[in-house]
């Protein structure tokens, strides 16, 4: 595997988005071959042709990881298609992105070891019963608010967790408010999440969000190529994380290449988070970079 398409950066399309300047550098020095996509071109769906301008056609079928902003399903799929046409290959499916793309995907699959979650399509305000009713299920234990593909955790308070499901008033004020932050961005529909509590890190620099101690791993083909630690300003205790606890998942779920988010609880059990597409999932640092980039060349 030996293509890697990055991002452009918007103001000069002949240079990589500098996010990912540092994967780009570590990847020319490994000699893949590098191709830029114009990712607000492809997002407009009307310059389908300035988009893949950068992208360079191999005379056959080769494979290829992307690296770079996080896409609708739709979006992904019609970068999937276009790149066949250009002879290159994702390596995950539009159907492998949705799978880890979309956490009601694979839910049922991590559900053994996730926090109890409900989830609801669309726009949770346009069915205001079934909203209450799923509210109603929790009783009175403390939640999180999300969409099928992320959080508005950097307004902890506002947008994102509350403190008593029963207290219908308060938690609507927030659903409301994390559906008007979303705005565009809203994406599949609603999730709601028991709130378990975290190995306490601190508390974030900028938003007073608790930081706590969560890891990022990479798989690809069911093996585990890179950990990283979630939070980047904060600095985590030596910890001998449980493998055998997560292993047995590797392989089952329905995609190449995805990321699986753990973390440690207070009480010292350990648990899911969620999964995630790892071509557009963020590589938190700079170490293990350069073996990341030597398992994605084999």
């Amino acid at each position: 595997m030996t293509n890697i398409i990055f991002c452009s950066d918007p103001l000069n399309r002949n240079k990589v988005d500098p996010s990912w300047e540092m994967e780009y550098l570590i990847a020319k020095q490994k000699n893949l071959k590098i191709h830029l996509l114009d990712f607000e071109q492809l997002a407009s769906s009307q310059h389908l042709a300035q988009a893949f301008k950068k992208v360079i056609k191999p005379e056959s079928s080769e494979k290829a990881v992307y690296r770079g902003w996080m896409m609708p399903v739709g979006m992904y799929e019609d970068f999937y298609h276009t790149l066949l046409q250009y002879n290159l290959e994702l390596i995950n499916t539009p159907t492998e992105y949705k799978h880890c793309f979309y956490f009601p995907e694979s839910y049922e699959l991590i559900k053994p070891y996730t926090p109890q979650s409900f989830f609801m399509k669309g726009n949770p305000l346009q069915a205001m019963e079934e909203l209450k009713t799923i509210l109603h299920t929790f009783g009175d234990k403390p939640i999180m608010v999300k969409d099928y593909v992320k959080s508005q955790k950097h307004y902890w308070h506002e947008a994102c967790f509350i403190p008593k499901a029963s207290d219908t008033e308060h938690a609507l004020k927030v659903i409301k408010k994390f559906v008007e932050l979303q705005g565009d961005n809203f994406q599949g529909g609603l999730v709601l999440r028991e709130f378990v509590e975290l190995e306490p890190l601190g508390k974030h620099s900028k938003s007073d969000m608790p930081l706590t101690k969560e890891y990022r791993i990479f798989i690809l083909n069911g093996q585990r190529i890179a950990l990283n630690n979630y939070w980047d300003e904060k600095v985590y205790s030596e910890e001998e994380i449980p493998w055998q606890h997560f292993e047995q998942l590797y392989k089952d779920v329905k995609s190449h290449l995805y990321t699986m988010d753990i973390a440690k609880q207070k009480n010292g059990n350990w648990i899911i988070i969620e999964l995630g597409d790892a071509q557009v999932a963020e590589y938190i640092g700079e170490q293990g970079l350069d073996d990341f980039y030597d398992h994605l060349s084999t």
